[in-house]
Formats: C-alpha cells, sequence, structure tokens
C-alpha cells in the first residue's frame, strides 16, 4: 500500500520557501506547458445541466472536508464543475471491509478509490452490475482516453468496456525502474577493498563482508550484511533468477505455455540464492520480522552496510535524513552507492517493471448518466496539466503567478517561519483531492524544486541511476492481456500467498527444492493446473 505518498508529497512541496518553478508539466525546458483540461468556463456553466451532487469515498476523506465552509479550492472545484461531493469515510484498515459490505447492501459510494484490480471481488462486481464501465465515446474526456490507450492500461478492458478509470502511480511501468535496488555503504566497500559487484556469488561476498569483516572499524561484531526496508521488496532478489516477478502475479511462457511466474522453474534458483544470502550470514537475520522503516534505521546507525529499498531521491532523502541525526564524520552521499539487483543467470540485467496503476477510481452502478457525465468531468481535469497545477500549487492568481512563462510560488507565509505555508493548511481538501486522481509519483517537478528539496547530489544520482538503468537493463516481458486476463479459476490465484512460503522456506533447515515442491503441488491443489488450462485455451 501506498498510503503515505500523499502526506510525504505535500510536506515537501509546500513546505519549500518562495521558489521560481519552471516548467510544472515536466516538459524540461523551462516553460509552463499550456495543454491539458482547462476548468470550465462562464460558457460551460450557461449551457451546464442540473447541479450534479455525488459521494465520493477515499482513505481520510473525512478528515480534509471537515473544514468545506472555509475551503476556497474545495469551493472553486464545486463551483466549477457544479457540483456538489459528499464524502463518505473509509481508512487503511477498514476500507475493503466497508466496501463488500456497501455492495452487499446496495449502498456504494457515488465514485470510489481502491485496489480492486485483478481481484475475484472486481470480476464478480462486474458480473452482478454492481459497478458501470465507463461510456464508450470518452471524446469529451481526452484525458482519460489517452491514458486508457497506454500498452499496460489498455488490457484491463472486460469484454471490450473499461470498469474504472486507472488510478496511476507512475507515468509509464519504465518510471518502476529505481523503485528496487540496493543502496550500499560506498565508503565500506573501499576500506574493505571490494569493487562493485555484478554476479551474485559478488554480492553475497560483499554482504557477507560487510558482517563479517568489522568495517566500521570499532572491533564489534554489530553490523549486518543486506538489510531491507520493507520485508517484500526483497521479492526484487528475483530479477536474477525469475524477473516477470517483478509485476506480482504475472504469467510468463515456459516449455510452449503459459504459466504464473511464481511457478517457474527459475524459481527454485532464486529461492536457493535467498537461502544461502540468509543461511551464510549476508542478510540480516531479523530480515522476516523487521517492521517497515527499522532497515533504514539500521543502516542510518551506521549497523547495516546495504539496504534493499527504492532508490529514488525521495526515498534517499528519507534516509539522509535518518543518516544526519547519528553524527557520522562523511556526508550521506559521498558514503553511499546505488547497484542495482545482480545480473541474472541467462547474462542480462533486468530492471523494475510494473503497471502504471495499481488501483482505480470506481463508480456504483446506481450512478446515471448525467452525474458519471459530471463526475467524468471532473477526473479529466484532475488528471490534465491544469488540474495538476491547481492541487499542488493552489489557486492561480493568488498562490501563484506566471510570470516569463514560469510559475512563482506566492502564497500565504508563515509568520513564525517565514516559509510559505503548507497548501493542505490554507486548503484541507488538497490532502484528498491532490491524491484521489492520481499518486504523487505521476506529479513531474522541474528540477529547480527537486534540488532544492533533495541537494544536488542526490538528484544527480537519481536520474544518472535512472538513466543507466533505462539504457542498460532490460525490462522484463511482461505481458499485460495475460496478467488481466479473467478466468475463474486463474482469479482464485490471487489468493496464493507465495511471498509467505518463500519467507517461510528461507528461514527453515530442510532442502529449499523439496519444499518448493511441497508448496507447488497444494498450489495445484487450491486450482493451478485448472487455470493454466483456461488460461492457455484463451490465448489460443
Amino acid at each position: 500500500m501506498k498510503m503515505n505518498h500523499k502526506l510525504f508529497r505535500l510536506v515537501w512541496v509546500f513546505s519549500l520557501s518562495a521558489i521560481i518553478i519552471a516548467g510544472c508539466s515536466g516538459n524540461g525546458n523551462g516553460h509552463v506547458k499550456q495543454s491539458g483540461t482547462a476548468a470550465p468556463g462562464n460558457d460551460d456553466k450557461k449551457t451546464a445541466t442540473k447541479r450534479q451532487t455525488f459521494t465520493m469515498s477515499i482513505w481520510d476523506i473525512e478528515k480534509s472536508f471537515q473544514n468545506r465552509e472555509n475551503d476556497e479550492l474545495l469551493k472553486k472545484v464545486e463551483q466549477d464543475f457544479n457540483i456538489t461531493i459528499k464524502p463518505v469515510n473509509v481508512t487503511w484498515s477498514d476500507y475493503n471491509e466497508k466496501f463488500n459490505l456497501w455492495a452487499t447492501s446496495g449502498e456504494l459510494p457515488d465514485l470510489f478509490v481502491t485496489d480492486l484490480t485483478l481481484s475475484t471481488t472486481y470480476n464478480t462486481w462486474v458480473q452482478q452490475n454492481i459497478i458501470r464501465p465507463l461510456p464508450d465515446d470518452l471524446s469529451p474526456y481526452p484525458n482519460i482516453e489517452k491514458l486508457l490507450k497506454q500498452p499496460d492500461l489498455a488490457p484491463l478492458q472486460k469484454d471490450g468496456k473499461f470498469y474504472f478509470v486507472p488510478r496511476q502511480s507512475k507515468l509509464t511501468a519504465d518510471d518502476f525502474a529505481l523503485e528496487r535496488g540496493f543502496i550500499v555503504r560506498k565508503d565500506w566497500m573501499e576500506k574493505l577493498g571490494f569493487k562493485t559487484p555484478t554476479t551474485f556469488e559478488e554480492y553475497k561476498a560483499l554482504f557477507k563482508a560487510f558482517a563479517q569483516m568489522d568495517p566500521d572499524g570499532n572491533n564489534k561484531d554489530d553490523t549486518v550484511g543486506l538489510t531491507t526496508n520493507h520485508v517484500p521488496l526483497l521479492q526484487s532478489l528475483f530479477l536474477g533468477s525469475v524477473p516477470e516477478l517483478t509485476e506480482s502475479y504475472s504469467w510468463l511462457q515456459e516449455d510452449g505455455k503459459w504459466i504464473p511466474s511464481f511457478v517457474s522453474k527459475n524459481m527454485i534458483d532464486g529461492i536457493v540464492q535467498f537461502r544461502q544470502l540468509y543461511e551464510e550470514g549476508a542478510l540480516d537475520k531479523d530480515f522476516a520480522i523487521l517492521k517497515t522503516g527499522d532497515g533504514g534505521d539500521k543502516f542510518a546507525q551506521g549497523l547495516a552496510g546495504a539496504i534493499n529499498m527504492q532508490m529514488t531521491d525521495a526515498m534517499m532523502k528519507g534516509l539522509k535524513d535518518k543518516w544526519m541525526k547519528y553524527g557520522h564524520e562523511q556526508e550521506f552521499e559521498d558514503s553511499i552507492i546505488l547497484l542495482p539487483i545482480w545480473q541474472h543467470m541467462d547474462g542480462n540485467n533486468y530492471r523494475n517493471y510494473s503497471a502504471s496503476a495499481y488501483s482505480g477510481l470506481f463508480f456504483s452502478s446506481k450512478v446515471d448518466d448525467e452525474k458519471m457525465a459530471a463526475i467524468l468531468k471532473l477526473i479529466d481535469f484532475a488528471i490534465s496539466t491544469p488540474g495538476e497545477r491547481l492541487f499542488n500549487y493552489g489557486i492561480e492568481g493568488k498562490d501563484y503567478t506566471i510570470e516569463n512563462d514560469k510559475i512563482v510560488l506566492t502564497r500565504e507565509k508563515d509568520s513564525a517561519t517565514g516559509t510559505l505555508k503548507p497548501l493542505n493548511q490554507l486548503y484541507p481538501s488538497v490532502d484528498t483531492l491532490s491524491f484521489a486522481f492520481k499518486s504523487f509519483g505521476t506529479v513531474q517537478f522541474p528540477m529547480d524544486i527537486r534540488i532544492a528539496d533533495k541537494g544536488e547530489k542526490l538528484v544527480k544520482m537519481h536520474d544518472e541511476m535512472y538513466d543507466y538503468m533505462i539504457n542498460k537493463f532490460k525490462a522484463p516481458d511482461i505481458n499485460w492481456e495475460v496478467l488481466y486476463l479473467s478466468t475463474p479459476a486463474k482469479d482464485k490465484l490471487k489468493n496464493v500467498k507465495y511471498w509467505d512460503d518463500i519467507v517461510r522456506i528461507v528461514l527453515d533447515n530442510e532442502e529449499p527444492d523439496k519444499l518448493w515442491e511441497q508448496v507447488v503441488k497444494g498450489y495445484e491443489a487450491k486450482g493451478l493446473n485448472q487455470a493454466i488450462t483456461e488460461v492457455n485455451e484463451m490465448k489460443k
């Protein structure tokens, strides 16, 4: 889940002092790109139908709509689009339960955000007419229409119809390239005499040295080799054996037929590598019980030589902030190096690659055509350049102006600090409106604001590593059509918790190949072979 992304983005973007922002649409030329969908003008209002009121549900929406009487940004949105949004609250801990209950009772909100894609629930709701599809003609909504033509999103159709608007986490599947990798203590590598590793054996030797050769020189056995910031991220280790597993529950062709990637014959090679890292002391012995962020704390304290995590400038900045609390003699940027996952057995190097949307905006089947049109008009604006400006920089003429083709932030400052007030302090609804329609990873902030927040060195490391990964590493061959294909048995495989099984095998003492063979037999009892038969029949 990406539950903290919206707050993370709002904090770093809007706490900056007045900054001249070039090219807010991310086109890189320093000019404001005047494309997208503008809010309705006066002519639109004259010809508009009656005001539409609709219910909307997304995580913690209630909090951001509490002060709607004084929220000028929310008032502007509702006035411009002739709508009234009625919040229906869910939390990260109860949203699945509530949506299922409301679906059963016929009380789903008109518009709601969830991660139902590729689930049996989603397919059931389509079959039972619980959610309504988008209209066939999307020409009135050009940004939505363009979005649904992306290669990784177009196959989301069911029977020729889209039943939700994908809510992007990144603009493209390639943009996930830095979402998995290693941040490594370069200074420790140099001290211990290691060159940059490429193969699994070289990585294993390096991580073992971090754990066993006293890299910090304190004569204590107090360091681990490789740790992780979030246990499921360790699935990226399989880029060296089954790269298709970078997209969970993807399928691949093996021996002439389609099979789930998690039962590939190469899975055992990845599991053996994982087990070796654990058994030989290269991997944090406590990896399986780490809470999210624990690994980052270890690395920041100088207790780990490498950490498996995202290699983005944002995540590096968060790790640096922790690092600075512990009085290191050397700067964070000068102490680290970014490294990819080791080379695959086939001699190629693979990078992280995933569908650009993990969740979507869904519509109750009780929404009529007029209300649907009003909602889609809002969504189309929200994912456009003008919408992005409104929800990230505020109201033009008050919170920012455009001068010499550049955006200048002019909003109210905090009297105590002299810095700009966070946008969500001025307009609480922006916590929802900036997050509901697409996630923070799609916002392309220009170079100057990135450097002002992250620092030039981290931004340079990020950009150089991204270019290197895109140009030198292969994207796994993910077949989006097969990924999104729905059959009765295939849909049930989403209930297979293969990652939990892998971790259990790594921690076990028995031979991993025998244990994995038993696990796969268990999957067969749950309908694996039937799923394979159904998929291959449909792909003939």
